[in-house]
C-alpha cells in the first residue's frame, strides 16, 4: 500500500508563534474515511523549566467550528516536563463517531512555545486519493518505487 495515494494530508493549523492559549483548527469532513490522526508539533519553548501541553480530538454533526465539542481522546502530559521544546503529540483516532471533526492545543501559561498541528485522514473507502493543492494542502508530492542511485 501507498500511504501517499491512500491518505490526504491537511495544513490544519499553522505556525503560532508564541502564545499560550487554546487554539483550534479547521474542520474535516470524514466522509469516506474511517481514521484520522493529528500530528502537532511543539518548538522553541522560552520555559528553561519545561511546560505541558497536548492535543484534544473534537467532533460534531455540523461543520461550524463552534459546534465542536470534546471528547475522551487526547494525547496530552499534564505534569511539566523540559522535553516539550521540539517534540511532537501524536493522536490517532479510528472510526470517529461524527462526521465533522477538528482538534485543539492547548498549552499551559508558562509554556510559552511555537506549535504547529497537521491531520492525514487515512483508511479511504473512496480509492486513490487527490491530495487538496490549497495552501493549506500539499504543494507538491512524489512516489517512487525503487529508485535508484
Amino acid at each position: 500500500m501507498n500511504f501517499l495515494k491512500n491518505a490526504k494530508f491537511h495544513s490544519v493549523m499553522v505556525p503560532s508563534t508564541g502564545t499560550t492559549t487554546l487554539q483550534s483548527t479547521a474542520v474535516l469532513d470524514m466522509t469516506g474515511y474511517d481514521s484520522v490522526m493529528w500530528i502537532a508539533q511543539f518548538s522553541g519553548n522560552t520555559n528553561s523549566t519545561g511546560g505541558f501541553g497536548g492535543v484534544y480530538y473534537m467532533h460534531s454533526d455540523d461543520t461550524g467550528t463552534g459546534d465542536q465539542v470534546g471528547s475522551t481522546a487526547t494525547a496530552a502530559i499534564s505534569t511539566s516536563i523540559p522535553a516539550i521544546d521540539n517534540t511532537l503529540y501524536v493522536l490517532d483516532v479510528h472510526k470517529p463517531l461524527k462526521r465533522y471533526v477538528s482538534a485543539m492545543i492547548y498549552k499551559d501559561t508558562a509554556n510559552d512555545c511555537d506549535a504547529a498541528l497537521m491531520a492525514i485522514q487515512y483508511n479511504s473507502s473512496l480509492g486513490p486519493v487527490t491530495q487538496p493543492s490549497t495552501s493549506a494542502g500539499v504543494i507538491n508530492s512524489g512516489v517512487f518505487v525503487s529508485p535508484t542511485t
